[in-house]
């Protein structure tokens, strides 16, 4: 279904919380209202298939069964950056502790290394 959730994701603060969409779209709820802090970040031509917020919280990556990577700015919902490498869906992001770099692991069976 175009809207199954399909990935999910913490901010470190626990104060809000993200959710991959299968019709392409990420949105990000506060746990306080339960309701969305922002309007659906929509540039994902495929599901979202995983999600990993910053260390910093400010900002949010999301990788699709397109292969495209996009870091969104949590604050504003602007995509402000995209990544391309990978032939198939990501299935897994993670920064590293000081988010400097992070990690996309792809159904190509590669790991890409981004600094952003």
């Amino acid at each position: 279904a175009e809207d199954a959730v399909s990935s999910v994701a913490w901010r470190r603060n626990g104060q809000q919380f993200a959710t991959g969409i299968a019709d392409g779209t990420v949105i990000i709820w506060d746990v306080a209202t339960g309701q969305p802090a922002l309007p659906a970040l929509a540039e994902h031509t495929e599901a979202v298939t995983a999600l990993d917020w910053a260390p910093s919280g400010t900002n949010v990556l999301s990788g699709s069964a397109d292969g495209e990577i996009i870091l969104w700015d949590a604050s504003t919902g602007t995509a402000t950056e995209t990544y391309s490498g990978h032939t198939d869906s990501i299935a897994a992001l993670d920064w590293n502790s000081d988010g400097t770099q992070f990690l996309s692991a792809s159904d190509d069976g590669t790991v890409l290394v981004w600094q952003p």
